[in-house]
């Protein structure tokens, strides 16, 4: 992960003495020096995000900083304290700094996140353009990587997950190939070239 700031992570003897203890959610971490607790993810993806330095997030870590007192927004320190709640609440799938990827997309498509959204695991549109070549019944189109494994009690479930094209009800989709970690996403009808269509996927959490 690419971090930001002008410090860097500490080595010496500033370095955390001692490790960190873990509440009893996996998510959710107790600094030393009875600071408030805090969302390990979203400590993390504050730092990758630049919103704060490698400084503040190794004084957080170490207890010598309190998350209170960062320089980041409301919104922001209510998603990254743990001791109301909200970090039992926190699911990383909804978080859109964590972004899903796509990969092995066909030769002859284009398929990229739509425009002007914020995709996450649990949700994201899909565009599809089919170029000077058509797309047969039951290709395989691209594969969605998630940006956090699914799980559940500690271990790894595959997610139900559905696609529907918003823009023709006459072209049609579907997904196989559904891990804890990605998908595939198919086409159904096929498209003629020269195509584009928009695919809506959402995914739901299977409870073991």
């Amino acid at each position: 992960m690419a971090l930001f700031g002008s410090d860097t992570l500490s080595t010496g003897a500033d370095a955390p003495a001692t490790p960190l203890a873990s509440t009893t959610s996996d998510l959710c971490v107790v600094p030393p020096h009875g600071q408030p607790s805090y969302n390990r993810v979203v400590l993390d993806t504050l730092l990758g995000e630049g919103r704060i330095t490698t400084s503040e997030y190794n004084r957080v870590k170490s207890g010598a900083l309190s998350i209170v007192d960062l320089s980041i927004n409301s919104d922001e320190l209510a998603r990254l304290r743990c001791d109301a709640g909200e970090g039992s609440n926190y699911d990383p799938h909804f978080d859109p700094d964590l972004k899903p990827t796509i990969t092995s997309v066909k030769a002859t498509i284009n398929a990229t996140f739509t425009s002007g959204t914020k995709p996450t695991d649990k949700a994201h549109r899909i565009d599809v353009e089919t170029t000077t070549a058509v797309l047969a019944a039951a290709d395989v189109i691209c594969r969605v990587n998630f940006a956090r494994e699914y799980e559940d009690d500690g271990g790894v479930v595959a997610p139900v997950v559905t696609a529907v094209c918003e823009t023709d009800p006459v072209v049609t989709f579907a997904v196989k190939n559904v891990t804890s970690e990605h998908f595939d996403l198919c086409s159904l009808s096929g498209m003629g070239a020269g195509g584009v269509n928009t695919v809506g996927i959402t995914v739901s959490q299977v409870r073991r």
